[in-house]
């Protein structure tokens, strides 16, 4: 007789993003602020004349070949409100990348795109055009965030992600106004870049992302097992349906069940199996995550938290 007679449904109860921070997330962001605000104390006191060396402009990186302008502009600001203006974004940004994704996504990967950015914007604009401030670099760790957040959260549903991820991008990366000294296009990128950026790194990462889910599979017996376990003990020489036949001790009594590798742990089968019986086909299995065609997710790796509930009782 088969084993695996049961249906089961899928809900996922938690996320990557359900759990608390990082403890290091709140040390990244100090660190890196406050590089932030001392690059741009040093740009504003002209110190080492470093007003002259830090900007970037397109003819001072590709014709003259200062590329360190591209890492060095991000720290410069125009002016006090120009870098708080950033700043907000920024440490907002900072802490929940590093908290839920670690420095690899900040600050190495956010960092470390923001350079390549830069220089595909400052080929956009004429030669002697600079380009200062952090706000490219703010538009990308969004970007980043946004993505991640949107193929993480699976215990929403797809719409749900959408509307909140298309919704939050409109109120803080699109502006709502338009002023000339301000570079929209240095901000396009940077959020197109983190958005593709974020999607990459999910597709690499995928598995040890969805291995910190915790989900809620329920099984229950396919009918059809059910209606074969009925007509084989109203057969001559078995058990009437009043009562279950000899060897079969029907469904398990128990509570609470935190850990189960398998249907099989969920019904008692009887000690020894007939050979006249009838194999009985497995159900197709239902899966209440529709939005995601996610096959080989199922099953889940054994060290992937999950809560399972007692199966239906069916009238056998």
């Amino acid at each position: 007789m088969a084993s695996s007679g049961f249906r089961y449904h899928i809900r996922i109860l938690n996320t990557l993003l359900s759990r608390p921070n990082r403890p290091e997330a709140g040390l990244w962001t100090v660190v890196t602020t406050l590089a932030l605000f001392s690059g741009c104390a040093l740009y504003w006191s002209t110190a080492l004349d470093a007003d002259t060396w830090m900007p970037a402009t397109r003819r001072a990186v590709f014709e003259h070949g200062e590329v360190w302008r591209l890492l060095t502009t991000l720290f410069a600001h125009s002016d006090l409100g120009h870098l708080l203006a950033n700043s907000l974004m920024y440490v907002i940004l900072a802490y929940v990348l590093s908290g839920y994704f670690g420095p690899l996504v900040y600050p190495a990967l956010a960092w470390g795109l923001a350079i390549p950015m830069t220089a595909l914007a400052l080929l956009t604009y004429p030669p002697s055009t600079q380009l200062i401030g952090a706000s490219g670099l703010v538009h990308l760790m969004g970007g980043l965030w946004l993505s991640l957040y949107f193929f993480v959260s699976r215990n929403l549903r797809m719409t749900q992600r959408i509307l909140r991820a298309v919704g939050v991008m409109l109120a803080l990366f699109f502006p709502t106004s338009f002023e000339p000294q301000i570079s929209y296009r240095v901000h396009f990128l940077g959020l197109m870049i983190g958005l593709i950026a974020g999607s990459l790194y999910f597709a690499r990462h995928r598995r040890e992302l969805r291995a910190q889910e915790e989900v809620d599979i329920e099984y229950e017996p396919d009918p059809a097992v059910v209606a074969e376990l009925r007509r084989q003990s109203s057969e001559p020489g078995t058990k009437s349906s009043d009562g279950p036949s000899e060897g079969w001790t029907g469904f398990q009594e128990w509570d609470d069940v935190t850990e189960m590798d398998d249907a099989e742990s969920l019904v008692a089968l009887p000690e020894e199996e007939d050979e006249d019986a009838d194999p009985i086909e497995v159900s197709d299995v239902e899966d209440d995550d529709a939005d995601d065609e996610d096959d080989d997710d199922w099953p889940p790796d054994a060290s992937r938290p999950r809560r399972l509930r007692p199966p239906r009782r069916g009238n056998a």
